[in-house]
C-alpha cells in the first residue's frame, strides 16, 4: 500500500512538473511571437511612411513636369512668333 501511494504521489508530481514546463514553454513562445509582431508592426509603419513620402515626391515630380511642359510650349510658341 505504501508503494502504491509513493507511485501515485510521484506520478502526480511528475505530471505537474511536465505540465508546468509545457505552460512555461507556451508562454515563452507567446512572448517571442508578440515581440516578432511588434517588430513587424514597426516595420510596417516605417514602410507606410516611406510610401507616403514617395507618393508626395511623385506628385511633386508630376507637377514639375507639367510646369516644364508648359514652359516648353511657351518657348516654342515664342520661337514660332519670332520666325
Amino acid at each position: 500500500m505504501e508503494t502504491i501511494r509513493f507511485i501515485s504521489t510521484t506520478a502526480l508530481l511528475i505530471s505537474t512538473m511536465l505540465g508546468g514546463c509545457t505552460v512555461r514553454e507556451l508562454r515563452d513562445e507567446v512572448k517571442t511571437d508578440e515581440a516578432r509582431v511588434a517588430g513587424k508592426e514597426a516595420e510596417l509603419k516605417t514602410e507606410q511612411a516611406r510610401q507616403a513620402e514617395l507618393q508626395q515626391e511623385t506628385e511633386q515630380l508630376k507637377s514639375d513636369l507639367a510646369s516644364r511642359q508648359m514652359s516648353m510650349d511657351e518657348l516654342k510658341s515664342r520661337l514660332a512668333e519670332l520666325q
